[in-house]
């Protein structure tokens, strides 16, 4: 009950984000030639049922990155140049954005990501979320313009993550354990696979991440593996940080 209550809160938030920022504009299909001075970028995507996603604002007054997984956020600021915005609008002028067809089609739990720009009360909108899909013959379209997203975003916060280091204590490797760790959506070790470690450089940004420690007995398979002893837990990452120790005590995961 717990983590439904977590759920349908973001589930929430999110909608009333949604209609308070639709309420604001006007829907047009037509893009200007030339980038509007205050056009502001917009993309969001979400693992539908799962309380994980992420989404983009883009600017020329301000721009973030904001993530979530669980219970860990992370909001992250940065800069583009006028240049940068020209060349993400000339995407979306290019590859027709408003012209951009969807159909509905009843489905569930289904993630997926929403694509939004917005100028002088103006705002075109397309989502292959949900029960809103893109039609085939303007997938390439659309899904160029997701990946000109992408791009631009991960050029700007890669250069703001923090080189650490995860130390396996010897109270974990000399347990004769299988180890596997999990953060975010984006790394995983698995000693079984990579060989025992006790040490991992890591490079993530700074603000919450979610971890996921197991110590589990060998199986033929990860699947037929047995938990010895789990932990999940959010890891605060600041710019002051260098090593994470990773401890087992009286069978339970800690961190310091």
């Amino acid at each position: 009950m717990k983590m439904n209550l977590k759920k349908s809160g973001v589930l929430l938030i999110l909608m009333l984000t949604a209609l308070n920022f639709n309420s604001c504009y006007t829907f047009s299909q037509i893009l200007p030639e030339k980038r509007p001075d205050d056009v502001v970028f917009f993309y969001s995507e979400s693992g539908g049922m799962l309380p994980v996603g992420k989404n983009y604002l883009i600017s020329a007054d301000s721009s973030f990155a904001n993530y979530y997984i669980y219970d860990a956020r992370n909001k992250t600021y940065f800069n583009v140049s006028l240049e940068e915005l020209d060349k993400l609008y000339k995407v979306f002028y290019k590859n027709d954005f408003g012209k951009i067809k969807t159909f509905e089609e009843m489905v569930y739990d289904r993630g997926g990501n929403t694509v939004s720009i917005s100028w002088k009360g103006e705002r075109i909108s397309k989502s292959n979320s949900g029960i809103s899909f893109i039609e085939k013959e303007w997938k390439e379209e659309y899904s160029a313009i997701v990946s000109a997203i992408r791009e631009l975003v991960d050029s700007k916060i890669n250069k703001l993550k923090i080189n650490f280091t995860l130390k396996i204590d010897t109270s974990i490797v000399n347990l004769d354990k299988i180890t596997k760790i999990t953060i975010d959506d984006d790394f995983t070790y698995y000693s079984a696979r990579d060989g025992v470690k006790d040490s991992i450089n890591l490079n993530l940004l700074p603000g919450e991440h979610n971890v996921q420690a197991y110590l589990m007995t060998s199986g033929e398979s990860e699947l037929q593996s047995k938990v010895f002893a789990s932990k999940h837990f959010v890891l605060d990452i600041t710019q002051e940080t260098n090593v994470i120790n990773l401890y087992v005590e009286e069978k339970e995961i800690k961190w310091r």
